[in-house]
């Protein structure tokens, strides 16, 4: 039995990991991708993967869920797909950091913030 690998988030590095799953034999089938950019769902349809605009088919299909979403989007993501979440899955992020241990919502409640970002990190260390 061949088990899926569902991704959330379809930007470079989920296309870069793809194209090597797909060359080393991994059928395009039990591949599945979620992301809002309707450019990167393009691009993964043109490997031949399914690709979705939410993250629910993708939720309900893959034992194996990576998550190439961007860090400051992580927590959003995290989330998001929270209540989807089975037990038998198993959750691998890609993302370059995170940290874990605190939420990473910027003071000021923008989501691109960094001076925000840096000032939470200092003061909740």
């Amino acid at each position: 039995m061949n088990h899926h690998i569902g991704f959330i988030g379809g930007g470079n590095m989920a296309q870069a990991i793809i194209t090597g799953l797909l060359k080393s034999g991994r059928a395009a089938s039990d591949i599945l991708v979620s992301d809002p950019n309707p450019e990167s769902r393009r691009a993964i349809s043109a490997l031949g993967v399914a690709a979705f605009d939410h993250h629910e088919p993708v939720m309900a299909q893959a034992e194996f869920m990576i998550l190439a979403v961007k860090p400051q989007m992580m927590d959003a993501v995290l989330a998001e797909i929270a209540p989807s979440l089975r037990e038998s899955q198993i959750v691998i992020s890609i993302a370059a950091y995170h940290d874990w241990r605190y939420p990473s919502a910027p003071q000021c409640g923008q989501k691109h913030c960094g001076p925000c970002h840096a000032e939470h990190a200092r003061t909740h260390r």
